[in-house]
């Protein structure tokens, strides 16, 4: 099969996907504005400059990209993007979008613009990928046809997360959160958190991965706070690396507030963590309070969940965890058996694969 994918090689996830199927022995292409090199996947650089002109210009190169590679399937990651706009007004089929959470939970709302991009690429798509199915609820609501909606969480490549990694943990307890130090992922919540549960816990440290434009932001509340040797800033690591952290982790705090809209999924952070039987703790999740339900009778989820952006809340949780070894122990446990039973990436990705196959003309 002759595959071209649709977004950026500096993304974790996309490196993953489209390196599985060039190991698969598919020929692989991808357009992307990003420059990370990926084995046996042929880039097709665009240029990411921030301007009217260059929206148009990566418009035009990426419709003209398809045309010319002429593949079997074209399929594009993030539904909400100038590049899978840019699919989508190619009028190629078969035409796949993976929807990763964010793109149609939160995208949408920002502007009308955005909504009508997005309804416009569902409404062009072959097939729409999503991973549970309040993420099959959000699509129809952005009027997506039910029919081309296929379920199909990511998954982890279990071999890599479930090696067993020797080394000397900095404290006693480590809390570790791999959101990005961006505003709308309030990781300032997370550290605000840390401040009390220090105060009843003092042999803790709290890891942040990922980097982003609060850093200097962050750093200044955690002096502010007095807990600046408690917490310890990392950014972005190669995903390899992720198992030697998650093997030295107590809990994984999750600080995304998941709104009104569903569609965010378990996460695939989550996921590694469950898989490695590391405890994680989300906060509810607006769409599912709405309707009278919680995280909680979600089948995946079997810790505690705080309430959204409430640092007191959070920090109750963290010291509720951190006190009862057994209930970590019993978390661990179940999160490990669902990980392995929905979480194989193998197993996973080969169901996507016959999809693709399946849609080939």
């Amino acid at each position: 099969m002759k595959l071209c994918l649709i977004y950026g090689s500096d993304s974790v996830h996309v490196h993953r996907w489209s390196r599985w199927f060039a190991r698969r022995g598919h020929t692989v292409y991808l357009i992307t504005g990003g420059t990370t090199k990926i084995e046996g996947v042929t880039l097709c650089h665009l240029q990411k400059k921030k301007s009217v002109v260059n929206v148009f210009l990566r418009i035009f190169k990426t419709m003209r990209l398809i045309r010319i590679l002429h593949p079997d399937v074209v399929h594009a990651h993030y539904a909400c993007s100038v590049e899978t706009l840019a699919a989508a007004l190619s009028g190629f089929h078969p035409f796949v979008v993976s929807a990763w959470g964010s793109d149609i939970a939160r995208d949408p709302e920002k502007s009308i613009v955005l909504k009508m991009l997005v309804k416009f690429v569902l409404q062009h798509a072959d097939i729409v990928h999503t991973g549970d199915e309040f993420g099959k609820k959000r699509l129809r609501q952005l009027g997506c046809d039910e029919r081309k909606i296929i379920i199909q969480p990511w998954g982890v490549e279990v071999e890599l997360f479930c090696q067993k990694i020797t080394s000397k943990k900095i404290a006693k307890y480590v809390i570790l959160n791999a959101n990005k130090w961006e505003p709308e992922h309030h990781v300032d919540v997370l550290i605000k958190a840390v401040s009390q549960v220090v105060k009843e816990i003092t042999d803790i440290t709290c890891v942040l991965l990922g980097g982003g434009s609060q850093e200097g932001e962050l750093k200044v509340l955690a002096k502010t706070l007095g807990i600046e040797h408690h917490i310890v800033f990392i950014r972005r690591i190669p995903h390899e690396e992720m198992p030697q952290y998650f093997n030295n982790t107590d809990i994984l705090v999750d600080t995304d507030i998941i709104g009104n809209n569903s569609g965010a999924g378990i996460g695939v952070t989550n996921m590694e963590a469950m898989v490695c039987g590391v405890p994680i703790l989300l906060s509810e999740r607006e769409y599912l309070r709405n309707v009278g339900k919680s995280l909680l009778d979600e089948s995946w989820y079997c810790s505690l969940i705080y309430q959204p952006g409430d640092s007191k809340d959070l920090s109750k949780k963290i010291l509720e965890l951190l006190r009862d070894d057994s209930l970590r122990k019993k978390i661990s446990e179940q999160e490990k058996k669902i990980a392995h039973e929905i979480g194989n990436w193998n197993k996973n990705m080969e169901k996507m694969e016959q999809i693709m196959l399946d849609q080939r003309l």
